[in-house]
């Protein structure tokens, strides 16, 4: 675990509402990965589900936003999926506790809001990665409601990322396989017509 020192604009003057970084259609975007990784049980997404959810950007543009985001930690890149990042969880904070109240709730254990870790399937108190980590250590019981701890619900929730991943990368190849034949197409069309062109002035 590393420790981030983030630096956060409280202003609400008019100077700094002109400091727009993304434009609306890239902050809608971030807004729609922020809900679908609150609504998802293990708090994360695959690369593919975030950029199905771009709307009208690029998709070129979309992969670029990611990256751009992980680096100003608005989102953390775990594996082949996508969790909120620090910045995001305080930026964001109270927005979440009024809007997301039903899905993200205290940790258990330490009674700080989870936003990486898991519900338990018993009572559906919410549960840090790490805090369930360190009790399951010591205790065979969830941390919660004392039931009986199984791996096979964690084991059940990450052979579901790794399904969606699998998917997702065969979409990824379909859609970068339809951009080839988009580009195919125009480049057949263009010498299509450069060659009917070439006859015109023959004849």
């Amino acid at each position: 675990m590393k420790d981030l020192l983030i630096f956060l604009s409280l202003g609400n003057d008019e100077a700094t509402k002109s400091q727009k970084i993304f434009t609306e259609a890239q902050l809608h975007y971030f807004m729609n990965i922020l809900k679908q990784i609150l609504e998802t049980e293990t708090r994360q997404i695959t690369k593919t589900n975030a950029l199905r959810l771009r709307g009208t950007i690029h998709l070129t543009d979309a992969e670029v936003l990611l990256i751009q985001w992980c680096r100003m930690h608005y989102l953390d890149n775990i594996g082949h999926n996508y969790e909120l990042g620090i910045r995001a969880i305080y930026e964001f904070e109270q927005y979440i506790e009024e809007n997301f109240q039903d899905v993200i709730k205290n940790c258990c254990l330490c009674k700080i809001l989870v936003f990486n870790g898991y519900n338990c399937p018993y009572c559906e108190k919410g549960v840090h990665r790490k805090c369930l980590d360190d009790f399951t250590e010591k205790h065979d019981k969830w941390p919660c409601c004392h039931a009986i701890f199984n791996n096979a619900y964690l084991d059940r929730l990450n052979a579901h990322s790794e399904s969606e991943i699998l998917v997702s990368t065969q979409i990824i190849e379909d859609e970068s396989d339809d951009q080839d034949n988009v580009n195919d197409n125009t480049m057949l069309e263009m010498s299509t017509r450069s060659s009917d062109r070439k006859r015109k002035r023959t004849h």
